[in-house]
């Protein structure tokens, strides 16, 4: 049951129990949140039969206004064209207990990321992070899946084991230890800070509450961890100069940013920055990739047919006690690649960002006008589902898409139509506009012939997730050994 208004031309909807201090927020958070249902707000949007409103907004904690966008065009032009107007607000700073406060994830001011981004992107180029990831994957995978074997025939809840086994594995990546305090302390943050109501109010984080207390507490331990580990990791190298030997390959994260150039590092003399990026690398590194192995085994459950066939490519090409090289998954099992990009496509990790705007502005592909200070939601989760680029058959799991023409989401359209249904595909196709609409280039593949922002589940542009290489790589390298060792059903 939501109530229309249109304060400043913006249509915003009020679920009914709505709270003065938070806002539509408990609402949204249980219905999209903890009961798993997404689409809740896109349902909402679907129910005013008009194929054209691609923005709506929601009051949320103080009663502020955001607006979700999912427009293509919208969202390019957020994200990618016109940067220097929507930045990040005041909500990502919430983040900065765990990640620091100089973390690529936390800083609004648009220069001075730029600098931090510049400064660490040697540390996470492509081959740096494959490396890693492989040989850090391999070490937890095999001891991981091991221990899997023993309960999985009882069954069990996945998502404590596979969140277990990311930590660990993320953890090594980016401190060099899987030590288990760092997980615990990791958690308790977690924890406090996401079920913390004050979190999402501005500044406070800084009363003294109990909640607060535990939050500070667990930031100290764990960044006392990668201070340790720094200084390890620096006396380690002075010891190979002292005696004149050259060190091995950098192995994790923390090795890249502290060695100097010459010994395939980056050379960051400031500890703090350090622990600020590898902090942000375990939070959002783990978050998203446990996620995504969620889901991969969801859908594998769901989907036995697909399951069989993606077996036995794995069959083909991977032993049943051996973890997979990076070539092998990357360049042998396409199959298992469709599919994950499939799974990224309808169950994204991270299913929307905030920015908010500087000046008044008007989005190009909806006309939507945006005041100055309105927090404008790009909701990673609609974008990828929206009839208008994916066809009717938006919201379907459904890995084969990636592989067929543009004619064969008309010719669904046409005959959901002839049977009597509704085509929002074809309705929006007529009331939506778009720079580069896919049916212009109806032979090319379909990751090319997309918008940029229509899939987009690690971002796009300068603030696109920088470890999204390490990511990938570590999801598909386990999703093998999963497919490979174990039939996965629900229970």
């Amino acid at each position: 049951a939501l109530t229309l208004e249109f304060p400043e031309g913006v249509p915003v909807w009020n679920p009914e129990g709505t709270e003065w201090l938070m806002g539509s927020f408990p609402v949204v958070v249980e219905n999209e949140v903890n009961a798993g249902e997404y689409g809740f707000l896109k349902e909402q949007w679907l129910e005013k039969k008009n194929p054209g409103l691609m923005t709506f907004g929601i009051r949320l904690y103080l009663r502020k206004r955001f607006i979700f966008a999912f427009h293509p065009d919208d969202t390019s032009y957020i994200l990618l064209q016109n940067l220097s107007n929507y930045r990040k607000g005041f909500e990502y700073a919430v983040l900065a207990p765990m990640t620091g406060s100089r973390s690529v994830l936390t800083i609004a001011d648009e220069a001075a990321h730029k600098i931090i981004r510049k400064n660490i992107n040697p540390a996470f180029r492509p081959l740096a992070l494959q490396s890693i990831a492989e040989q850090v994957s391999n070490r937890h995978i095999r001891k991981a899946f091991a221990d899997l074997t023993t309960d999985a025939r009882k069954g069990l809840v996945l998502q404590p084991v596979l969140r277990n086994f990311m930590l660990g594995l993320v953890s090594e990546a980016a401190f060099k230890t899987n030590d288990p305090d760092i997980g615990h302390q990791f958690e308790k943050l977690q924890s406090t800070l996401f079920t913390n109501v004050l979190a999402a109010v501005p500044y406070g984080t800084l009363i003294p509450t109990e909640a607060n207390r535990v939050t500070r507490a667990a930031s100290g331990k764990l960044r006392a961890h990668a201070r340790r580990m720094i200084l390890e990791a620096r006396a380690q190298l002075a010891e190979f100069a002292k005696q004149g030997k050259t060190p091995p390959p950098a192995a994790t994260l923390l090795d890249v940013l502290v060695r100097p150039p010459e010994d395939g590092g980056h050379g960051f003399r400031d500890d703090e920055e350090i622990i600020d990026q590898c902090c942000t690398f375990l939070f959002a590194g783990h978050e998203t990739t446990s996620a995504s192995l969620e889901w991969f085994a969801y859908a594998l459950a769901t989907h036995p047919d697909e399951e069989k066939a993606l077996f036995e490519e794995a069959e083909s090409v991977v032993s049943l006690q051996a973890v997979p090289t990076l070539d092998t998954v990357l360049h042998h099992m396409p199959l298992l690649n469709r599919f994950m990009r499939e799974v990224w496509r309808v169950w994204p990790a991270a299913p929307s960002v905030v920015r908010t705007a500087v000046d008044d502005d008007v989005l190009p592909g909806s006309g939507q006008v945006v005041p100055a200070g309105l927090a404008v939601v790009v909701s990673t989760f609609y974008a990828q589902r929206l009839p208008l680029i994916w066809g009717d058959d938006a919201d379907e799991f459904r890995p084969a898409r990636w592989d067929e023409p543009h004619s064969a989401i008309v010719a669904r359209a046409e005959k959901l139509v002839a049977s009597g249904g509704r085509s929002l595909f074809l309705e929006q196709q007529k009331a939506c506009k778009l720079q580069q609409p896919p049916w212009n280039r109806p032979n090319e593949p379909l990751a090319d012939r997309i918008p940029r922002t229509a899939w987009m589940p690690f971002l796009v542009g300068h603030r696109s997730c920088i470890g999204q290489n390490f990511a990938q790589h570590a999801v598909l390298l386990s999703a093998a050994v999963m497919l490979r060792r174990y039939k996965w059903r629900m229970s």
